[in-house]
């Protein structure tokens, strides 16, 4: 995917063959120039104002739009959600009297028009605009996962909103909203997601973004044998955890394939039947044991080795990762309106503003270096590869779990010092000092 609306090709991750790193140099070194005449936050909403030169007047024609139009309205989204402001009001405050709000030159708006846009456009309009980025925008890719096929963690997380919110049913004395996600690994980006009341079906989901060739690695919330029936059915393949409780028996035992850290004991690799499964399949099963933590894996990849199996699972971790960043550092637990429309419209911004902030980020990292060609995805190559023996043996399982999600800082986490800089970074000009310190984060 290349983002080629408004930029110039961002440089790719993949190899770089002999004789086109000059060419690639000078294209990066355009792309520098234009990029140093831009503000911080100019290149952070880049996607957002090229989606709105082609689709903006028929949205506010459509919306009857006057006195706040769709691009001001995401634009102080935007704005707010990076520099971490936590309601409405709070918001509509900083337009007034934050000086970077000001050289940005938002429009003050009054509370109840900012308010009336969450149900003036629809959030059919923010579903595109999140579509228009996914699809646009070039992102890097982890180079081992896409020799593993797409893969996709999906979960869903409670997100409590105020009892006044009857909608949000969850609990008699406790309401909540549920954020379903589908988090691409092979990009680090969110890929479908829904927001339900509190006691949405986890399952339902899954069954609804099921696609063929997908691999999808899920918590045990996740498992029953009509979710069984219908990824067998879509053609998608899984790796699933299992509860103690599920019944099967074993139809052949299978030799455990790569290496192992010290830390894991008790491993089987076999092939199974549940016995409660009308359609009698045969699908793999691991299992293993972790500190005091014992794990059943169910699978349909029978292509992949043992070792690689148990690290797709561990690597599902990082979907927690995601609903950790967006209820802390990007402020999802506060919400901007309560209505259940504008909830919608204000998750949908949410996840916008994060994809722009990972495009940001991959942006800058590729201006680095006084504009040498890098591949800022370089660094996972040996971290990731699961037959490098001296990596994993004598491993505990703390340094093991903290290394293979360290290998994602780089070029895929948004940390808090990073946010920092943006914030406090947000109206500046970009220069080389600039993105000298977004790059140090």
């Amino acid at each position: 995917m290349i983002f080629f609306l408004c930029k110039k090709p961002l440089l790719s991750d993949t190899k770089i063959v002999r004789g086109t790193i000059h060419q690639k140099s000078v294209i990066l070194s355009c792309q520098t120039k234009k990029i140093m005449q831009e503000k911080v936050f100019s290149e952070l909403i880049a996607p957002l104002t090229a989606f709105c030169a082609n689709a903006e007047t028929k949205i506010d024609e459509k919306c009857n739009s006057k006195a706040l139009f769709f691009e001001n309205f995401a634009q102080i989204l935007i704005f707010g959600i990076s520099i971490g402001v936590a309601s409405m009001r709070k918001l509509l405050k900083e337009l007034k009297t934050n000086p970077s709000a000001k050289e940005l030159e938002l429009p003050e708006v009054p509370y109840s028009t900012f308010r009336d846009g969450f149900s003036r456009f629809e959030h059919k309009f923010f579903n595109d605009l999140y579509q228009y980025i996914l699809k646009g925008v070039h992102f890097l890719e982890v180079p081992e996962f896409n020799n593993l096929g797409l893969l996709k963690a999906v979960d869903g997380s409670l997100f409590p909103v105020l009892r006044s919110m009857a909608w949000a049913e969850y609990k008699r004395k406790f309401k909540a909203l549920k954020l379903h996600l589908a988090f691409n690994l092979n990009t680090c980006c969110v890929n479908e997601f829904v927001i339900t009341k509190g006691n949405g079906s986890e399952r339902n989901f899954l069954i609804s973004i099921l696609e063929r060739g997908v691999t999808y690695i899920c918590d045990r919330g996740y498992f029953s044998f009509d979710v069984l029936k219908e990824m067998n059915k879509a053609g998608s393949l899984f790796v699933l955890r299992l509860k103690s409780s599920n019944k099967f028996n074993v139809e052949k035992s299978l030799n455990l394939t790569g290496d192992f850290p010290s830390c894991f004991s008790e491993i089987t690799d076999e092939l199974i039947r549940f016995s409660n499964d009308k359609q009698r399949v045969v699908y793999r099963i691991i299992r293993f044991r972790v500190l005091n933590s014992y794990f059943i894996l169910c699978t349909n990849r029978f292509d992949l080795t043992t070792i690689q199996l148990i690290m797709l699972y561990a690597y599902r971790w990082q979907i927690e990762l995601i609903f950790k960043f967006l209820k802390r550092p990007l402020k999802g637990l506060h919400l901007f309106a309560q209505t259940e429309v504008s909830v919608k419209v204000h998750f949908y911004m949410l996840l916008i503003t994060s994809l722009l902030q990972l495009r940001l980020k991959q942006h800058f990292l590729a201006h680095s270096n006084n504009n040498k060609v890098k591949n800022p995805s370089k660094q996972l190559l040996n971290l990731t590869n699961i037959n490098n023996t001296k990596y994993y043996l004598g491993a505990s399982a703390n340094k093991w779990m903290n290394s293979i999600n360290n290998i994602f800082n780089k070029s895929f986490k948004i940390s808090s010092n990073w946010l920092l800089y943006l914030k406090n970074l947000i109206a500046k000009t970009i220069d080389n000092q600039v993105i000298a310190i977004f790059n140090s984060a």
